[in-house]
């Protein structure tokens, strides 16, 4: 289970999108601060086998209200961005009622999709904080330090965090699995860094036996990133397009013949470094029919990755693409890869079932495009 140091990180996106007056950058930090602070507090019992649900509770409900007090200075500069806290917003809520009818299980998987959420929200900015001291994470473990770390931004911390964490002997093949996963997104995708990545992956392969999956695993990403940081501007590499244009057509024309020249686990790889592109061009404000676009990749981005590496986004993304934008004709690509994730949402062994609120909802998003 992954833990729930969500508004800790979600705040601390907040106030990098925030208005630059220093009376409220100053608020938010406050809130921030007390976010991290509850956060702290209730990470011990929720992390537990058997959590005390009245104090979670009561700190999840402080959370939801310091998210209230924040969302009035969050200002919609990226669409993707706004997305983001919304969903992070839902997930938050959605936690609270579960626990509320004592669903344990279900709240953890809620707080873990906001988890997701926001560390996709700081991938979207890019901006590298440290807002919390060392000695407020003295008491936890190496690995949560790097979760803790990484949440909150503090890129290097997380590093060095979860690399002692691989030389520590209180390992376990879902914490070493994340432990590598958090640092191909920190390297890759937040710092853009191709060969940052592969070196630092590189080195962290001497803590895992070879046999190991996470040795295969990450010897394919290894690969994968050696060729990107050496040729960045190849035609075969998704670096260095100049232009929204010039990536969509990337990802349109070369990426599927490139994409089925490579393992599983290499195409994760390229999949974390488009994402950094998609992300980079956001956050620089793109606009106009640039957006869609980037919404409908970011889309397909998560359902490629399987949600390992983020929250579920795709849902958000499609939705705000089609809403803000009906006539682009990208609107209707958004809504096609929409309809591809409500089949394979509701789809198992008894076949598929659509509950009647999706319907309805995918109903009004076809009426958007094709009225």
């Amino acid at each position: 289970m992954k833990i729930p140091l969500i508004v800790a990180a979600a705040l601390i996106c907040l106030s990098a999108l925030c208005c630059t007056d220093k009376a409220i950058a100053d608020e938010v930090n406050d809130i921030m601060t007390d976010a991290g602070d509850t956060m702290l507090r209730i990470l011990p019992s929720l992390y537990s086998d058997d959590p005390d649900r009245t104090l979670v509770m009561e700190n999840l409900i402080r959370l939801d209200y310091l998210f209230n007090q924040a969302e009035p200075h969050f200002v919609e500069e990226q669409e993707g961005a706004q997305v983001t806290f919304e969903l992070l917003r839902e997930r938050l809520r959605d936690a609270i009622q579960l626990g509320e009818r004592h669903n344990i299980n279900l709240m953890r998987s809620a707080v873990d999709d906001a988890f997701g959420l926001c560390a996709s929200c700081h991938t979207q900015d890019r901006r590298i904080k440290r807002a919390f001291g060392v000695s407020k994470i003295r008491a936890l473990d190496e690995y949560l330090a790097g979760e803790f770390s990484y949440l909150t931004r503090d890129y290097e911390s997380a590093l060095t965090s979860f690399t002692n964490y691989l030389e520590s002997d209180k390992r376990t093949l879902v914490r070493d699995a994340n432990a590598f996963d958090r640092v191909l997104v920190i390297t890759a995708e937040v710092l853009a860094d191709p060969a940052l990545a592969r070196d630092i992956l590189k080195s962290m392969l001497k803590h895992v036996d070879e046999g190991n999956v996470i040795h295969r695993h990450t010897t394919d990403w290894i690969s994968a990133l050696d060729r990107l940081a050496t040729e960045p501007d190849a035609l075969t590499s998704p670096l260095g397009k100049k232009s929204v244009d010039a990536l969509d057509g990337f990802l349109d024309h070369e990426w599927p013949t490139i994409q089925a020249t490579l393992t599983w686990a290499a195409q994760e790889a390229y999949w974390v470094v488009i994402r950094s592109e998609l992300n980079g061009f956001l956050s620089r404000g793109a606009s106009g029919s640039d957006v869609p676009r980037l919404l409908y990749w970011l889309g397909v981005s998560d359902r490629a990755l399987q949600y390992r590496f983020y929250g579920s986004l795709s849902k958000g993304y499609l939705e705000k693409c089609i809403e803000a934008h009906p006539t682009d004709p990208y609107a209707k690509r958004c809504l096609e890869e929409y309809e591809m994730l409500i089949l394979v949402s509701f789809s198992g062994s008894g076949g598929t079932n659509v509950p009647l609120e999706v319907r309805s909802r995918l109903a009004e998003l076809r009426a958007m495009v094709y009225r």
